[in-house]
């Protein structure tokens, strides 16, 4: 969500982690608070929610940053993944098989 959110000009709440730690610049493409602090989420999400109309310079740099990301940074990203699991078999090694 931290993708297609953007990309439809919607402002991202979200933990500062993960994708959201990656892609959001609080306060400019979206908001993100410290993870686990619930509080902090539910006033933040409460004030994006009250605001739509003053999150307009956001929501539109919201969707500046979703396209900067094409297709070819996503296959570029899932190639590097895919190789990096090919090189180290040795770390895979005695783990469960996936289901």
């Amino acid at each position: 969500m931290v993708t297609e959110a953007p990309a439809s000009g919607l402002v991202v709440v979200a933990y500062d982690c993960a994708a959201a730690k990656a892609r959001v610049r609080s306060g400019h493409n979206g908001i993100t608070v410290r993870p686990g602090n619930r509080s902090a989420f539910i006033a933040r999400a409460g004030v994006a929610a009250a605001r739509v109309d003053a999150l307009r310079p956001m929501r539109r740099a919201a969707r500046h940053s979703a396209e900067q990301i094409g297709w070819d940074v996503v296959l570029r990203r899932f190639e590097t993944s895919l190789l990096q699991l090919a090189q180290a078999p040795a770390a895979l090694a005695g783990q469960p098989a996936l289901p």
